[in-house]
């Protein structure tokens, strides 16, 4: 019993301490969490979400790994490369919304100020 209690620890310090499966695991949790969490995040959580996935990606890529880990790697990295895509669509829609708006507001006051040109009281000149 107490040579499978060492073999058991043994294995798990080993398997602890295995960069590569630290770094695979990583790599799961971080993208899991993003998956749960980033509906509410703000752009500053992308911003230090997306520092924390490159530091993650960058230690994985230095380890060594079979085809199928690979494999699972890249689903992992396709995953969280969605959501950032995602995030980064909503950005742009919203900034050509942004612009659609303002442009309406600019053209309004060309307008308005084309239209009431030869009146005093629409111009700025006293």
């Amino acid at each position: 019993m107490k040579k499978i209690f060492l073999f058991l620890l043994g294995a798990f310090v080993l398997l602890s301490c295995d960069p590569a499966k630290k770094a695979y695991s990583d790599l799961e949790s971080f993208t899991e969490y993003i998956e749960n969490n980033s509906a509410t995040f703000t752009p500053k959580d992308w911003k230090d979400a997306e520092v924390e996935y490159n530091t993650i990606v960058q230690n994985v890529d230095m380890q060594v790994y079979t085809d199928e880990e690979r494999v699972a790697i890249g689903k992992l990295k396709g995953r969280c490369s969605m959501l950032f895509t995602k995030n980064s669509m909503k950005n742009v829609r919203q900034g050509v919304n942004d612009f659609i708006l303002e442009a309406e507001g600019f053209l309004e006051a060309v307008f308005d100020e084309l239209s009431g040109e030869d009146t005093v009281e629409n111009s700025d000149i006293e």
